[in-house]
Formats: C-alpha cells, sequence, structure tokens
C-alpha cells in the first residue's frame, strides 16, 4: 500500500505542495495501488530564514527541548527535596539525569540520618504532651486536659503513619515514577524543557507560599507557647537557645511529615489529570482523522487507546495503593483535631497560643483535604469522558470496519479486537 511522503517545505510552496497531495492521491486511485481514503492535506512548514552567519539558510533547530525529567517526577519535584532533607524520602537520585536513574539503597548513611531525625520528632513531640502546661494529676477539667494529650497523640501517629508509609512504599513509589515516566514516552506527552519550567513554577511557587505561612505561624506559636523567654529581660542562656533552635527543627519535620500525603497524591492526581487530557485529544484527534486504509490498523489504535486508558487506570491504583492508608489515617485525625479544636474554643480549654496552633492546623489540613477532593474528581470527569468517547468510537467506527473489503481475511479478528 503506498502513502505519500511527508513534505516539508517553507511556506511560499504550500500551494505547490497541495497540489502534489492532490495529483499523488488520484493517481493512486487511478492505478489501484491502494484503497486509501484521502485525508485532510497536512503541509509541514519549516523556517529556513537564514542563521546568523548563513547567508544560503538552513532549518533552524527546534527550541523546545524535552526535559530530562518526566512531568511526573517534575511536579514531586520540589516535595523531594524537602523530604530528603527531612529524611523521609529514600529514593536515592531521584532527580538524577540519564545516565544515572533513581534507586533505592537501604544500606547507606542516609538511612541512620532518616532514623535519627524521625527519633528526633517522636521524642519532642511526646516531651511536648509531658510538659508542665499539661497536668493530668490535677483533677481540675481532667477531661478538657485530656483530649490535650488525644490532640498531640494523633499528630503524632499521623505524621508517625506518613513516615512509615514513605519508608516502606519507597519501591512502589519507584516503580510508579518509572511507569509514568514510560508511559508519558510512549504517548509523546508534551514534557518541554523551558514550558515544563514555566508551568510547574506557579504550582511550586504557590505551595511554597502556603507551607511558609503556616511554617511561620505555628513555630510562632510554638515558640512563644514554651514561654522560656525571661520577662525581666535577662539574656537568653545556651539551653534555651538550643530549645528554640529544636523547637524550630521539629516544626520543619512536622510540617513535612504530615503534609507528605496529601501534597504528593494531589499533585501526582493533577498530573494524571493531564495524562487523561492528552488522551482525550489524541481520541478526538483519530475521530476528526478519515485516512483510515483498512480496519486491521483501525482496530490496532482503537486497541492501543485503550490501552493507554488502562494504563492511566493502573497508575492511579498504584499510588492509591501506596497513600491509601495514610490518607485514611490523615483524614480521621483531621477529623479529630478539627472537633477538639471546636470543643476547646467554646469551652475555653486552650490557651491562646495552643488554640492559635489547633485552628491554624485543622484549617490547614482541611484546605490540603478539599484540594484533593477536587483534584480527583476531575480525574475522575476526566477518565469518564474519555471512556465515553472511547465508546462513541467503537459505536461509529465497527460498522463501517465490517463493512471494508479491501484489507484481507482479518475481519472476524478485527471485530473480536474491538468488542474488547
Amino acid at each position: 500500500m503506498a502513502h505519500p511522503p511527508e513534505i516539508f517545505i517553507s511556506s511560499v510552496g504550500k500551494r505547490s505542495a497541495a497540489n502534489f497531495y492532490d495529483r499523488y492521491a488520484m493517481s493512486a486511485r487511478t492505478n489501484g495501488s491502494s484503497s486509501i481514503v484521502v485525508g485532510p492535506k497536512r503541509v509541514f512548514a519549516v523556517d529556513v530564514a537564514p542563521t546568523p552567519g548563513d547567508m544560503h539558510g538552513s532549518p533552524k533547530v527546534d527550541q523546545h527541548e524535552r526535559a530530562p525529567y518526566s512531568n511526573m517526577v517534575r511536579s514531586f519535584a520540589l516535595q523531594a527535596r524537602l523530604c530528603r532533607l527531612c529524611g523521609c524520602c529514600f529514593i536515592k537520585d531521584f532527580l538524577a539525569k540519564p545516565p544515572r536513574s533513581p534507586r533505592i539503597v537501604w544500606l547507606h548513611w542516609y538511612t541512620l540520618y532518616a532514623a535519627a531525625c524521625f527519633a528526633f520528632y517522636v521524642w519532642f513531640e511526646i516531651d511536648v504532651v509531658t510538659r508542665d502546661a499539661i497536668e493530668l494529676s490535677d483533677t481540675h477539667r481532667l477531661f478538657t486536659k485530656s483530649l490535650l494529650v488525644l490532640l498531640h497523640v494523633v499528630i503524632i501517629v499521623k505524621a508517625s503513619g506518613n513516615f512509615l508509609t514513605m519508608a516502606l512504599g519507597c519501591r512502589k513509589m519507584l516503580d510508579f515514577f518509572t511507569a509514568a515516566a514510560r508511559f508519558e514516552k510512549d504517548m509523546n506527552v508534551p514534557s518541554c524543557k523551558c514550558c515544563a519550567q514555566r508551568h510547574f513554577f506557579w504550582y511550586d511557587l504557590a505551595g511554597i507560599l502556603t507551607l511558609a505561612v503556616y511554617f511561620v505561624s505555628y513555630t510562632v506559636a510554638l515558640l512563644h507557647q514554651e514561654q522560656k523567654v525571661d520577662r525581666h529581660g535577662e539574656e537568653w542562656t545556651l539551653r534555651e537557645i538550643v530549645d528554640r533552635a529544636c523547637s524550630v527543627f521539629a516544626a520543619v519535620l512536622f510540617f513535612v511529615y504530615d503534609s507528605v500525603n496529601f501534597i504528593a497524591l494531589r499533585r501526582t492526581a493533577e498530573v494524571l489529570v493531564v495524562y487523561v487530557t492528552h488522551l482525550k485529544e489524541t481520541i478526538e484527534d483519530y475521530t476528526g482523522d478519515k485516512t483510515v486504509p483498512c480496519d486491521v490498523e483501525a482496530a490496532q489504535k482503537v486497541q492501543t487507546i485503550r490501552l493507554h486508558l488502562c494504563t492511566v487506570q493502573e497508575l492511579k491504583d498504584s499510588i492509591n495503593g501506596v497513600l491509601q492508608i495514610s490518607v485514611v489515617i490523615s483524614s480521621v485525625g483531621l477529623l479529630l483535631v478539627t472537633c477538639i479544636s471546636l470543643f476547646t474554643v467554646i469551652t475555653e480549654g486552650l490557651q491562646r497560643t495552643e488554640l492559635w496552633i489547633a485552628i491554624g492546623y485543622s484549617a490547614f489540613n482541611s484546605y490540603e483535604f478539599l484540594r484533593l477532593a477536587q483534584v480527583s474528581q476531575s480525574l475522575s470527569n476526566g477518565m469518564a469522558g474519555s471512556i465515553i468517547t472511547y465508546t462513541v468510537i467503537l459505536v461509529q467506527t465497527s460498522p463501517d470496519l465490517e463493512a471494508t473489503a479491501g484489507c484481507g481475511p482479518d475481519t472476524s479478528l478485527t471485530t473480536a479486537a474491538l468488542s474488547i
């Protein structure tokens, strides 16, 4: 079966190229060389303006270079750096460029560093629970004080669950990012180096501003809560300085451990929405393309689209399998913290600084939870739209393909493939 060659010309020769395409298609139909159906004219123009120092003119190299990272890896880049700093990202060389590749290495100094960070965080939170501000030995307002202890325990359990999820699920996380990068190459998902930087810059900036406001508020309230500043104007001692430094570092660990699951799941879901959108555009382009040489090729193309839809579904199930337990724990913890905060606001069972910490924590986590729900709904809508479009293609093309007579004896096989 003959196919017209691709034509790459300047804008001056577009008309002659179109005429050539018509003559080629007319000749193919007259000679009976194929059963090709002539589709829309596709003329590709290349800028042949002379480059500086070249008077003869030469094609310019495409300025849009493909990014060294996949969109999925790039969306997680900022958080990966923070997690690596705080000891909860066990994927070594996560942002490495080829020929280097990410890998899991347990026998490494980073494992000891991660264990030390986690142990320090747990020790600090337990120390906060057992401070003089919460004395269960005093039976006055015992129920309220018990709720405050429960509040800190819930926060410790939630952060610890997220840390263990990142540690035990790092292998599956690496497999997920590898499969996503392979899918982007197979589907040719746009991943321009310059455009991707601009695209993800605003997401990173919004995340940095949100987390910075929350972190600063939490740190200031935590430092004020300790109430170790001498009210008579005396200078700080070395121990007080160390205590404040430990408070700041513990706040960083808490902020990363506590939000790693929501942010990771939201970022990956946003990229999956991009995959589904690109796949839907591919399906729509196929619907508008009338160049269908035979039913076997059409069946293969439709089958490829179906497999790509299944791949997106597998990616979604993969990341859900890693983070679903921590998300459930975080959701229950968020509900408990919010209820305790509202109860203490009504009964005035918290000091002002503790109250602001609890309210800020509830507000921030509620915001992240709502954003995650919004992205999840967008992904569901995109998947549903792609499946509907795919089903419409099957309904519209199956009768036409079965009626095609120029494709040999594989019609039954093709019909079976379309019905999968």
